[in-house]
């Protein structure tokens, strides 16, 4: 957890958080942040990151049940075997870029949930988005995965977004 809160502390400078609060406001607006921001004292982090984790869980779920669903279809279906093997593989391949925007949003709850922490002056061991970043035995795995999440986890949310209403 150490090297996990050495290389946040690292990424998380002012110009850091100047940007990140940038790019929530941009994608959730103004109040919403504000009442994050007002909530980060009372477990907002620990929610952010029980949410990231039930989607990281519902994305795998999601796409066992799919490959299920279409082998099964398939199985069905009198074609050659040529035409079920290439339909498997587009199914595997259509379905990654919707897995890649789920992994966009899971970075971004978690990169999020630091932020907060952040800004509430929480000590960084303590931050649950962060603690899920630090389950490897290698170093330099621990400080790729604060990279990817921390340091570019919000670059997916566009400043031209508009709130969800």
């Amino acid at each position: 957890m150490a090297i996990a809160v050495a290389e946040a502390q690292r990424i998380t400078v002012v110009s850091w958080r100047y940007q990140a609060e940038r790019r929530v406001i941009g994608a959730v607006g103004q109040d919403v942040h504000r009442q994050a921001k007002a909530g980060a004292g009372s477990g907002m982090c620990d929610a952010l990151a029980a949410l990231a984790t039930d989607l990281e869980n519902g994305r795998s779920s999601a796409m066992r049940a799919l490959e299920r669903m279409t082998a099964s279809v398939l199985g069905f279906v009198t074609v050659p075997r040529l035409a079920r093997m290439i339909t498997r593989h587009f199914v595997l391949h259509v379905t990654a870029e919707p897995a890649a925007e789920v992994d966009a949003v899971i970075a971004a709850l978690r990169a999020y949930g630091v932020l907060l922490c952040v800004i509430d002056g929480r000590d960084l061991q303590r931050c649950r988005c962060l603690r899920v970043l630090a389950v490897s035995e290698i170093d330099e795995t621990i400080r790729s995965e604060v990279r990817e999440v921390v340091g570019r986890g919000l670059e997916q949310l566009s400043r031209e977004c508009r709130p969800f209403v």
